[in-house]
């Protein structure tokens, strides 16, 4: 009797083993090769087109294929995005007037470079995610900036000269001009204010 029931035991146990053996060779192996291909390819150490020799079958084939396309749809569309970038930072900063857009909190989004100058930093990339309040402007100039800011955003219309004092720390006191309009995102809201 003990010998018959080792004897199931031990056999339940060797077909426990090759199972395991089975699903870690035909489905762990692979899926784990897959992740490791898809965070190689992710992070660009690894070219989208080879597998290293391993063959992929079935699903994990088409997941492969699927990885590589996308891929390479990313990887188009980040070059155009970056060439429209430059043409747009070309454009902007060819302007000779000061041009600046903030989000509804009155962050900088951007700036061109003639404004990034005025207001005391050397590249346009500096002044992103800063208010009037973390620049070098006194206090009573950023809170009429902001005053300026919040009515065109809370009444979605445009102003036209306004007045507004811009210091900069290597620049004297100057006197702008400037017409601020709001900015309209992708869903018809108003999403901040775009000064010139």
């Amino acid at each position: 009797f003990w010998f018959s029931i080792a004897r199931i035991v031990s056999l339940d146990l060797l077909l426990v083993l090759i199972l395991w053996a089975l699903l870690r060779r035909i489905v762990l192996q692979p899926l784990q090769f897959v992740e490791r291909y898809a965070a190689a390819v992710s992070t660009g150490t690894s070219d989208a087109s080879s597998s290293g020799g391993t063959r992929f079958y079935g699903e994990l084939e088409s997941l492969r294929a699927s990885i590589e396309t996308m891929v390479k749809l990313l990887d188009a569309r980040y070059a155009a995005l970056q060439k429209g970038e430059a043409t747009l930072g070309g454009v902007l900063n060819a302007v000779p007037q000061s041009i600046f857009w903030k989000d509804i909190d009155g962050r900088y989004l951007g700036c061109n470079a003639v404004f990034a100058r005025a207001v005391g930093v050397d590249h346009p990339t500096e002044i992103f995610g800063k208010t009037d309040f973390d620049l070098q402007v006194p206090r009573a100039d950023a809170e009429a900036h902001r005053v300026h800011d919040r009515e065109v955003i809370e009444t979605g219309r445009p102003q036209r000269r306004v007045l507004e004092i811009l210091r900069g720390t290597q620049s004297p006191i100057r006197w702008t001009d400037t017409t601020k309009v709001p900015l309209i995102d992708s869903q018809g809201r108003i999403s901040g204010v775009l000064g010139i």
